[in-house]
This record gives C-alpha cells, sequence and structure tokens, in this order.
C-alpha cells in the first residue's frame, strides 16, 4: 500500500512540473505585444511627435523619455509599446546584459550600457 501511496504523490507531482513547464513554454512563444495594437498606438503619436532629433541625450533609467514632441522612429515604437505597458528600453538592456557576446561592437562599449532609445545601439 504504501508504495501506491508514493506512487501516487509521484505522478501528481510529475503532472504538475510537466503543467507548469508547459505554461512557461507557452508564455516564452507567445508574442509580447499584438502588431495592429502597437501600429495603432504608435499612430496616435501622429502630430505631437512632430520633429526628428537623433541627438544623444542622458535620460532616466527605466521609463526615460526624450521630449514627446521629438524623437527618432525608435522613440515612437518606444512610446507605442509603454502605451501597452511594456517598457522596450528596460528589455532591450536586460537583454543586452543577458546577451552581450551576440551585440555588435560597434559603438564601443566593453560592456552593456543604459541607452534611452533602440537608436542608441545603432549609432
Amino acid at each position: 500500500m504504501r508504495i501506491t501511496g508514493t506512487y501516487k504523490v509521484f505522478a501528481k507531482s510529475l503532472v504538475f512540473v510537466s503543467l507548469l513547464t508547459l505554461a512557461q513554454l507557452t508564455q516564452a512563444a507567445a508574442p509580447i505585444s499584438n502588431g495592429d495594437k502597437l501600429a495603432h498606438d504608435a499612430k496616435k503619436q501622429i502630430g505631437i511627435t512632430t520633429s526628428y532629433d537623433p541627438a544623444y541625450r542622458k535620460l532616466d533609467f527605466p521609463r526615460g523619455d526624450v521630449p514627446i514632441e521629438t524623437g527618432v522612429c525608435t522613440d515612437v515604437i518606444v512610446r507605442a509599446y509603454r502605451l501597452q505597458n511594456i517598457d522596450l528600453q528596460q528589455l532591450v538592456n536586460h537583454d543586452m546584459k543577458s546577451n552581450w557576446s551576440a551585440y555588435p561592437k560597434t559603438w564601443g562599449s566593453n560592456q552593456p550600457i543604459r541607452i534611452s532609445t533602440i537608436a542608441e545601439c545603432q549609432s
């Protein structure tokens, strides 16, 4: 009888761990945003973000931003994600820290830096 009880506990634990793993895999495979919603949120900046300014600015981190009426194309995308409560600035920074060797070294830094926008990665 004891083997049967131990087996039941083991089987329940195995099912629980399997479901937990499946839930994590499903979440990892899911997109972080709906593309239609992202486009809609980006369009909300039409007439608000009216000037292009690629100048480097030191920003607060996380959630720093240049003035809403200016910026570059990636600032528009970062703001659109933030309307969905997703901080792309913070996600890119985390990814850079986790996968530094995969990033190009063209901007002269030997370690991850806090970026204000993705455009800074490209400059």
